[in-house]
């Protein structure tokens, strides 16, 4: 059973309720920021919560059963909220918590009414909207095994069984010397072969990129060419960008997990699995 602060209770109970409601959001880099539905910040169990004129919350959606409860959020851009973090994807999957407190009370107490993750974070002009998702969301995925030819396990996780590390040269380390645009890098000192890093993961470890990966689409002669860009400016000459390189895996059977891992007894596919074709195929 909830047990609501009777201080709070009471003021629920009132004919004139001095009711705010607070918002914490935790990115997936540790930041932490709190706001609060009020005209002047108020401290919570120490912690301050910002007043926010740039942050609106809709009405939250509550269903009965297993349905998702949800709420649209939109948050003004400003020097802690910025275009370049939202599209870098800091904020997606942040933890966020909504609760009510007396604003009015000398030590407020929270009432939580939910707690989930931010879901899809659309930029607008000068704003973005964000979707909230409460903990019911994990339930709404695929969690049944199917059948498929490709690997259905990462590279590099428990059940693939392959470390990525550097002493086995699967993590490599390199420093950029040209890039054309931010989709697109070259360190010519790469020797590897043609797609050795093709479905890797690329990091940069200093610069304005420094922390962010991307997917690498094709790797070629020394050439990284990325899924999607990297937000920020691509240092080279004086101030030169580093990076990580991860090995890459395109989930195959023969390419990858034999020849390039020799991992084959870990494979999470079924590559000899017969099409509908072949299936209803005349004898």
């Amino acid at each position: 059973m909830k047990t609501i602060d009777s201080g709070l209770l009471a003021t629920y109970r009132s004919s004139t309720p001095t009711i705010a409601v607070c918002v914490t959001v935790t990115r997936t880099d540790a930041e932490v920021f709190r706001w609060i539905g009020h005209d002047k910040d108020v401290v919570v169990s120490g912690q301050t919560y910002l007043a926010a004129p740039g942050v609106q919350l809709s009405a939250l959606v509550s269903s009965e059963g297993f349905a998702v409860d949800n709420a649209e959020i939109t948050i003004l851009e400003d020097a802690d909220i910025t275009r370049a973090d939202i599209l870098a994807g800091i904020w997606d999957g942040a933890e966020m918590e909504i609760a009510e407190i007396d604003w009015k009370a000398e030590a407020p107490v929270k009432n939580i009414l939910k707690v989930g993750k931010l879901g899809n974070v659309t930029p607008k002009r000068g704003y973005s909207t964000v979707e909230f998702r409460d903990l019911r969301q994990a339930i709404q995925g695929q969690h049944a095994t199917v059948l498929q030819p490709t690997c259905r396990y990462r590279l590099g996780d428990a059940k693939c069984g392959i470390s990525l590390n550097e002493s086995d040269g699967l993590v490599l380390s390199g420093t950029v010397d040209s890039s054309a645009n931010q989709h697109t890098v070259t360190d010519a000192a790469r020797i590897e072969a043609d797609d050795y890093f093709g479905e890797g993961t690329f990091t940069f470890t200093s610069g304005l990129n420094a922390g962010l990966s991307q997917k690498i689409k094709t790797f070629t002669g020394g050439v990284f060419v990325f899924w999607q860009q990297f937000i920020y400016p691509i240092n080279v000459g004086t101030d030169i960008d580093t990076y990580t390189a991860t090995a890459g895996c395109r989930l195959r059977f023969q390419e990858d997990c034999i020849a390039k891992f020799d991992n084959g007894i870990n494979f999470g596919g079924e590559p000899n699995k017969l099409n509908p074709d072949t299936l209803s195929a005349p004898a």
